[in-house]
């Protein structure tokens, strides 16, 4: 009898001292998350001053890690424009101190109840089949944003924009300052989403069954929300990076799928780097010879990043992100098929009008050309602001 409860007091003690050490490791690692954080908040990664050349920036190999996620990185690999080999173990080992916060953000972005799941876990995300990362072609005749967007900011060719006699960033970009010069761009933008890009969702969603009517009560009306204007992502040579990160720690719903949108060839250090699926931490870029070539993945919850671009040219890039639920539907009861509920879909960036704007397909039409035709619940343009970042910020 005494041994035994000498084993269980021992038991208990080594119970305790563990669950210690747990609190302890917890109490640290969002010290140092607060710690990066502020760093990061004096030195926004969206600052475009001379700080963020790197031309005459000396690399050092033996650099300590700092709170720059493309300078660490750069001082690991060089001035090589290639992909990095991200089998390498030491720059695995330097990525850690940034991935380590962004994973941090991820999970303290996720409600108190699913916070203590695996981060892979389907419960509470919808439409978990749509979240595969997909690239897709697009008609660039029919959709010649690239052009548009050149005749706009008054330039031949957006890969060259760092060859511009401007040389200052926000005044290049400031015609999409002006409502009446951006009007092209914008309604290029709109047609693309509700002619194509809400059409393919449509069909990836229809293939998956997830828009069966499952009751006689249900709407027959499916909703798209998208965003209204897109982010416009321009990464000269010698500009810097921005670090891993996803899209629900940055204050978007966990209902959103993200569209990488490349207007010029997008390869080595130039391009968007992700992992294929939550978790698994495969990085890769998101690659373009050439324009008419997309991406759709889960940036909700897939962590991202660039790096510095160490290429000669200039990577020019839409991102934005959409949404699904049935009109007049407001349970989150989350099955295989289920789509967002109105309540999940409430946001940072919905909080107040004009980030995000709806279209809608009927479902049940017997002309099945029309089945797929989006109509936009607004038929004027919404005016961007500084929530799509630069240079509306």
């Amino acid at each position: 009898m005494l041994d035994a409860q000498k084993m269980l007091h021992g038991h208990n003690n080594k119970a305790l001292m563990k669950s210690s050490l747990k609190r302890n490791e917890v109490r640290a690692s969002e010290a140092f998350v607060s710690e990066k954080l502020s760093i990061s908040r004096t030195k926004s990664l969206f600052s475009f001053d001379s700080q963020s050349k790197l031309e005459d920036h000396h690399v050092n190999p033996q650099h300590d890690s700092s709170q720059y996620f493309g300078t660490d990185i750069r001082c690991h690999t060089g001035n090589n424009s290639e992909a990095p080999s991200f089998d390498d173990r030491e720059l695995r080992s330097v990525m850690e101190t940034h991935l380590r916060v962004a994973r941090l953000r991820r999970m303290n972005s996720r409600g108190e109840e699913h916070r203590d799941r695996m981060i892979a876990s389907a419960a509470g995300v919808p439409y978990v089949s749509l979240r595969t990362e997909r690239p897709f072609l697009f008609d660039t005749y029919s959709h010649p944003m690239h052009e548009i967007l050149a005749q706009t900011l008054g330039v031949q060719d957006l890969s060259k924009l760092h060859e511009h006699a401007i040389q200052d960033k926000r005044e290049l970009l400031s015609p999409l300052l002006d409502p009446e010069r951006r009007q092209c761009f914008h309604h290029s933008y709109d047609k693309f989403v509700t002619t194509f890009c809400i059409p393919l969702l449509h069909t990836y969603a229809m293939t998956h069954q997830l828009l069966q009517n499952t009751s006689p009560m249900a709407s027959s009306k499916i909703v798209y929300r998208y965003q209204a204007f897109p982010s416009i992502q321009v990464v000269r040579p010698g500009e810097g990076s921005q670090g891993p990160s996803c899209d629900i720690a940055d204050g978007h719903s966990i209902g959103t799928l993200k569209f990488h949108v490349p207007l010029t060839p997008a390869v080595g250090t130039s391009a968007l780097y992700t992992e294929s699926q939550v978790g698994r931490e495969d990085w890769h870029p998101l690659t373009a010879k050439s324009v008419g070539l997309g991406y759709l993945f889960d940036g909700a919850r897939c962590l991202h990043f660039t790096l510095d671009n160490t290429t000669t040219a200039t990577r020019v890039s839409l991102e934005f992100r959409v949404a699904i639920y049935r009109e007049d539907c407001h349970n989150i009861c989350f099955g295989k098929g289920d789509l967002c509920s109105r309540d999940l879909l409430q946001d940072s960036f919905s909080s107040t009008p004009c980030y995000y704007e709806e279209a809608v397909v009927e479902m049940g039409r017997r002309d099945s050309m029309q089945q797929f035709m989006a109509k936009k619940k607004n038929h004027r343009l919404l005016e961007p602001d500084s929530r799509v970042g630069f240079p509306f910020m």
